[in-house]
């Protein structure tokens, strides 16, 4: 049985593959050689907008050949979907163990859920209670869910905006980003200004994430009709 790959890879599934992996590998074993988990998460996030807005950007052309808009955007969301839980499960696995092993890793993870406290053995073989540092199933599932949300919209975002620049060109998709950067900025000052704070990553990442999936969404149904 020959594979097909979905619509969306049709221009390079074996390149997207590849890239896929190596964010994967990036995310789960450069936190344990160097750097922060919560760094390793970041560029991951970045990666993945990345990779989907080229994708997105070279396999839009396909609608040139009969294809509609409704199976393309079906076949992007897919994969997609199909990413975000791949690597969420990756990420959130690496991410559980290096806490287990160690509940001060807490402090290099912004994105891992913790809720009380938890023993750990000192030097000296002895146990004592490290604060804010400990995991159950709550946590893990806010913790699973928290990655999930953040790696769909980077995937989401990047799908819409690698659209709009394929199907509209360089200026179109240049003028939403710089107004979607000039639109962050400006929510980022007005939660400064009155002082809001949100506990993160959980809910921190839920609100601010679902309103900018919804918002690129919106956008790409928009910018993506056929002229």
């Amino acid at each position: 049985m020959t594979f097909r790959p979905p619509i969306f890879l049709a221009s390079s599934p074996r390149g997207f593959i590849l890239a896929a992996a190596l964010i994967a590998l990036g995310a789960t074993c450069g936190r344990l050689i160097i750097g922060s988990g919560s760094s390793w998460t970041m560029l991951a996030i970045l990666a993945s907008a990345v990779l989907f807005g080229i994708t997105a950007a070279d396999s839009i052309h396909l609608r040139e050949y009969q294809l509609s808009t409704k199976r393309w955007v079906r076949s992007a969301a897919l994969v997609a979907l199909g990413f975000s839980v791949f690597l969420t499960l990756a990420v959130a696995l690496v991410m559980s163990l290096m806490q287990r092993d160690n509940r001060w890793y807490r402090g290099y993870d912004s994105f891992l859920v913790i809720d009380g406290s938890a023993t750990m053995l000192d030097t000296n073989g002895k146990m004592y209670w490290v604060s804010d540092s400990g995991m159950d199933l709550t946590t893990v599932v806010l913790t699973l869910l928290c990655l999930f949300v953040v790696f769909i919209t980077a995937a989401g975002v990047g799908t819409v905006l690698g659209g709009i620049f394929g199907a509209r060109g360089r200026r179109t998709g240049g003028a939403l980003v710089l107004g979607g950067v000039v639109l962050l900025a400006l929510a980022l000052v007005v939660i400064a200004a009155l002082g809001i704070q949100v506990s993160a990553p959980y809910p921190g990442v839920l609100i601010f994430c679902l309103p900018v999936l919804v918002i690129a969404l919106g956008v790409g149904s928009g910018f993506l009709r056929r002229p």
